[in-house]
């Protein structure tokens, strides 16, 4: 069997989960042989093995492992052992997925080909627990083995017997391959392992006591063989560096070290305290923080994987930091529940927090609110209290003050407003009542005429509406020119051509002006004719113009952005519309028909009429039967002047009794 893998760009996925399919769903396949010696193994289950997604992790995180120390064949065995975990599992688990393509692109990169993968899997027996060591390295053969079968015989004629253990013969026994540590006999902890005893010896060392953890990890040394390889040697650095460091003693006396191997153990020695310390942290931090504690395993074990270090060292760094993974995830699946609900329970707290932060906040803004309408209110400015009012009912508008503020401004600001109504009416009427009394004063000759208060400055806006009337219509030059027509000049010419005074003229004020010689033949005045003026004191120069140009019969005017001097006749030519608003003047004109109803004619009957009227009304009530004059019958002759006649001419018509106006009557 085959297994391909496809490479597209940067990313490689496996293919092996399919390929490997029909072979892993198999029981019968060869046991996987890991070449090991005789060192004590300590399983994380018993023989029945619990394929789940923690078994498939592990296995993974192991090939991981594996492979950055460059143990190719058993990183491939593991990965073989994990995909078969992944297909006995009842349902896809994205962190497995996920977890089994980092790990397919690890291997890629490291040269792990199919084939090897391929073989590993062949040998795979019934699925075992991950264990807590690594493979140590394949120790030599003795030179004489005895056969434990019964075929054959030996090159040197030896009888062929059956192998059975004599401890008392064993005379084989462990010793370091490096410098030799002398640790004395200690007590014990009752039930205490050997990595158990190593953790406790790191979390002393990251809180800074030295001698309790030079006291833990000489106990965890007593239990050496039951201890993984990796973290055999790890301990074995401790223990020689912290009796180096007090002077302990040593097999093999200590050889300078050289500048580059002295940085080398700094950095190692920086990477271990980082490392066992967060891994302390993690311990410390589990039960509170379970999923920050996950992720910064992550982020270390990515970091130590990617640190300038050598292989063997960061290769016992990632066991360190592999397993604290291992027991982080195990303990997350046991207590799933309860970190869903511990998690929910923080949000919920964190919401809380939040709401409450922001009522302090939004109370605040309104006390200083509160306090700004306050002093608002005692300054009687209501309109911006009640802007206030309003803005903190924005901020709260459930809040029962901004009711109360608002309330509280409107009334007191309709109340001012109610106020000054009173005593605007007030003030209205005394002033009525004074212009009755003063109304009553009588004039006297010496001042006939009385004008209001203000009549100078109405006059005055009177004349500048009438000059803005007279400049409607011109251009913003022209207006210009008059404006510049105000300016005061020197006038002093002795026998001067008219056109070098109009230049002289033009450089003083800026106005460019023009001579009209056709209009100045009109007068019999030409651009050479003589002027003499000359004025003791500076005048507008509207007024030198008109003093030079009107006693010879010439005017100026302003026309197409210039000042042109011309005839006076043809000045007063130009005219100027102007429209004005007479609608109020224009009256129906009736329709004249051949009755004597409408018209001119009705017309002047309704005037006989109007007048008929008004003499009767006035002549009978002062000359009727109470009057003591003898009074005749009086008579009303339309076509007489005098339309009161009275018998005897003894009485005078009354003043406003007379006759019609003229043409109206038909009489003389």
């Amino acid at each position: 069997m085959k297994v391909h893998w496809t490479i597209s760009g940067r990313r490689r996925s496996w293919l092996i989960p399919t390929l490997l399919g029909p072979l892993l769903s198999t029981g019968q396949l060869a046991t996987c042989v890991f070449s090991q010696t005789t060192s004590a193994t300590r399983n994380i289950s018993d023989d029945t093995v619990i394929v789940d997604s923690q078994f498939v992790l592990g296995w993974l995180n192991q090939a991981q492992s594996l492979a950055e120390a460059q143990q190719m064949d058993g990183s491939a065995s593991a990965f073989a052992e994990a995909l078969r975990g992944r297909k006995q599992l009842g349902s896809a688990d994205p962190s497995v997925e996920k977890r089994v393509n980092e790990v397919a692109t690890l291997l890629a990169s490291k040269k792990v080909t199919p084939a090897q993968v391929n073989q590993a899997a062949k040998l795979l027996g019934k699925p075992r627990a991950l264990p807590l060591t690594a493979p140590s390295p394949v120790m030599p053969t003795p030179a004489e083995v005895v056969v434990a079968s019964g075929v054959g015989q030996s090159s040197m004629s030896t009888p062929v017997v059956q192998g059975v253990f004599q401890p008392s013969q064993d005379a084989t026994q462990l010793r370091p391959a490096s410098t030799v540590v002398d640790v004395a006999p200690l007590n014990q902890t009752p039930g205490a392992s050997g990595d158990d005893l190593y953790q406790r010896g790191i979390e002393q060392l990251s809180k800074g006591d030295r001698q309790a953890a030079l006291t833990v990890f000489k106990q965890a040394w007593q239990h050496q063989g039951e201890l993984d390889p990796a973290i055999r040697n790890a301990l074995k650095d401790k223990l020689t560096s912290l009796q180096a460091a007090q002077g302990g003693p040593e097999s093999i006396p200590a050889v300078a070290a050289t500048p580059e191997q002295q940085a080398e153990l700094a950095e190692r020695q920086r990477w271990m305290s980082e490392v066992t310390g967060e891994i302390s942290d993690a311990k410390t931090f589990r039960e509170s923080e379970p999923l920050l504690v996950a992720e910064r395993l992550q982020i270390l074990r990515t970091r130590v994987s990617q640190a300038d270090l050598n292989g063997d060292v960061r290769q016992r760094m990632l066991t360190l930091v592999d397993r604290a993974i291992t027991e982080h995830q195990i303990y997350m699946t046991q207590n799933r529940a309860a970190i869903d609900q511990n998690t929910k329970n923080r949000q919920i707290k964190d919401e809380i927090s939040l709401e409450q932060e922001q009522k302090v906040k939004v109370d605040q803004q309104i006390a200083s609110l509160v306090e700004t309408y306050n002093d608002l209110m005692d300054k009687q400015e209501f309109m911006q209290a009640e802007t206030v009012a309003k803005q903190v009912g924005a901020l709260d508008p459930d809040s029962t003050i901004a009711s109360l503020l608002i309330a509280g401004a409107r009334n007191a600001r309709r109340i001012g407003e109610y106020e000054a109504i009173r005593t605007a009416k007030e003030d209205g009427f005394v002033d009525a009542m004074l212009d009755v009394d003063r109304s009553a004063r009588p004039m006297s000759d010496e001042n006939s005429v009385q004008f209001p208060e203000g009549w100078t400055d109405k006059k005055e806006r009177r004349l500048a509406s009438q000059e803005r009337e007279s400049q409607r219509g011109m251009s913003s030059a022209e207006a210009a020119i008059w404006e510049k027509m105000k300016q005061m000049v020197q006038v002093n010419f002795k026998e001067q051509p008219l056109s070098e005074v109009a230049r002289t003229l033009a450089d003083m004020t800026g106005i460019m002006i023009v001579l009209d010689d056709v209009g100045m033949s009109l007068e019999g005045v030409r651009p050479d004719t003589l002027i003499t003026l000359d004025l003791p004191s500076p005048i507008q120069l509207r007024s030198a113009l008109s003093l030079i140009l009107n006693s010879r019969g010439l005017d100026f005017q302003v026309v197409n952005e210039v000042l042109r001097v011309t005839s006076a006749r043809n000045t007063a030519q130009a005219n100027r519309q102007v429209v004005y608003n007479v609608k109020d003047l224009v009256i129906p004109i009736p329709n004249f028909i051949t009755d004597y109803n409408s018209g001119m004619a009705g017309a002047l009957r309704q005037a006989y009429e109007t007048i008929n009227n008004s003499l009767a009304a006035r002549t009978q009530p002062r000359y009727g039967m109470h009057s003591d004059l003898p009074m005749s019958e009086g008579s009303i002759n339309p076509d007489s002047t005098v339309l009161g006649q009275f018998g005897g001419g003894n009485v005078q018509v009354p003043p406003g009794l007379g006759g019609l106006p003229p043409g109206i009557g038909g009489g003389g």
